[in-house]
């Protein structure tokens, strides 16, 4: 669950990332620091983590009958769902909102430079 949600936040964060880049070019190299993308990455595998120890935290369904590890057995319904949403569908839809709205922004400029080069 760690390593799953640690990489989809990646993928939130590069998203955003590019959206910078497009939508403010001339401030993307001011804004985005070394040090800016380190405190990013460290907040995404920060959030991975504890969102990928909660059922070491307590939150799981308690332990099997019999004495084995069954995913679906040991898992709280609860916490997957959870899951499911918070690291899956809301960041698949946040991720595809601003690659439209990316490429709203980029084929605007396109249009206005090829606007600009027929003069």
């Amino acid at each position: 669950m760690l390593l799953c949600t640690g990489s989809i936040l990646s993928l939130v964060a590069v998203t955003v990332d590019r959206f910078w880049a497009i939508v403010r070019p001339l401030r993307y190299t001011v804004d985005m620091t070394g040090r800016r993308a380190q405190i990013i990455i460290a907040c995404c595998w920060t959030t991975a983590t504890v969102i990928g120890l909660l059922p070491a935290a307590g939150w799981n369904a308690g332990e099997p009958r019999e004495p084995r590890c069954f995913f679906m057995e040991v898992m709280d319904f609860r916490y997957l769902v959870f899951v499911y949403l918070a690291t899956i569908v809301a960041p698949s839809f946040f991720m595809a909102v601003v690659y439209v709205v990316i490429f709203k922004v980029v084929r605007r400029q396109v249009i206005s430079l090829l606007l600009e080069s027929t003069l």
